[in-house]
């Protein structure tokens, strides 16, 4: 960490992406919804991404990977299935309070386990805007 009297500074500008200027997205499939706050499109940014994204209950993601991008997911309400690896066959769950890391390339879905609230989670990814590669030849992997 540098110090005050380091030349390896900047004076660039702090930016604020209030809750009132924001418009929220359409996330990978019509129940899921973005609040998009840290991007290249919303602050320029060119190495991370911030996002809330609020799903319907008892939704399902569409089967996908963010490419290169590592992605952790903070849960602020609701349950959550994460079904990952060869086939979808296996799973956690995570639940308010809890972090889930997924690596880049990683194919997975995520299940709202609620039927009457929605699930909400912060993500932060290491690139600068929304990555989304469906998979649809593994959307029915598990069923």
């Amino acid at each position: 960490m540098s110090d005050a009297t380091s030349a390896n500074h900047t004076f660039a500008e702090v930016r604020i992406q209030r809750k009132g200027e924001r418009t929220p997205s359409a996330g990978q499939n019509a129940s899921m919804w973005r609040d998009i706050g840290v991007s290249n499109e919303t602050v320029g940014s060119v190495g991370i991404y911030a996002a809330i994204v609020t799903t319907a209950p008892g939704s399902r993601s569409d089967v996908h990977h963010h490419r290169e991008c590592e992605t952790a997911i903070y849960i602020l309400s609701g349950q959550a299935r994460f079904r990952y690896g060869e086939g979808l066959t296996n799973s956690v769950e995570a639940e308010a309070g809890d972090f889930v890391y997924i690596p880049d390339h990683a194919v997975h879905t995520e299940d709202n386990l609620s039927e009457t609230e929605p699930l909400v989670v912060l993500i932060a990814r290491n690139c600068p805007g929304p990555v989304v590669v469906k998979v649809p030849e593994m959307e029915n992997a598990w069923t």
